[in-house]
């Protein structure tokens, strides 16, 4: 048994040196955001019961340090986008599904302002957004929220830092697939 108990404790200690060194730091992924993009992620902390407590933005450009900002603290007007934390979920389902138009601009409206008009002050002079999907914000065409970056979808800051190592693609080809809803 303390065999046993020696093997595993070497083994996750190999598996957290395994880990650490295939997350990118810091610096290489500042390194690999263009000048006037931003890379932007959202977490959601919940408590033991799964209830969520905290919310926060953070926004990293490529000098400075990462911008954490708490998305709990807004002014009187955005409280409702702010009370539910639904309406990221909601807007991703009224987007799929086809619903109308009127009812997902007003979803997209309050959920900028739960997730985006919080980070505009750190936004300034960029035009390109590299967003993180997790948690709520999964499925969320960011594109809904903001007219004014364009959008490109990172699963993480180690992708955006491994992305430079690659070799651009080459010729005008293009492979689009989609999964289109159509109506009845």
């Amino acid at each position: 048994k303390n065999e046993r108990r020696k093997l595993e404790a070497e083994l996750a200690e190999q598996a957290v040196l395994l880990n650490n060194r295939e997350i990118a730091s810091l610096a290489d992924v500042q390194a690999s955001i263009p000048v006037g993009s931003a890379f932007i992620l959202w977490v959601d902390l919940a408590d033991k019961s799964g209830a969520l407590q905290e919310h926060w933005g953070c926004v990293l450009r490529s000098t400075g340090d990462p911008r954490w900002v708490s998305l709990s603290n807004v002014d009187a007007g955005a409280r409702r986008a702010i009370d539910d934390w639904n309406l990221a979920r909601k807007l991703h389902v009224a987007a799929a599904t086809g619903a109308p138009q009127a009812a997902v601009a007003a979803l997209a409206k309050e959920v900028y302002a739960q997730r985006i008009a919080p980070l505009e002050k750190h936004l300034d002079e960029i035009n390109r957004l590299f967003v993180v999907p997790v948690n709520a914000m999964a499925g969320v065409p960011v594109e809904l929220l903001t007219y004014k970056h364009s959008v490109s979808y990172v699963p993480s800051g180690t992708f955006l830092a491994r992305r430079k190592d690659r070799r651009a693609p080459e010729g005008l080809s293009l492979l689009a697939l989609g999964d289109p809803v159509f109506p009845p």
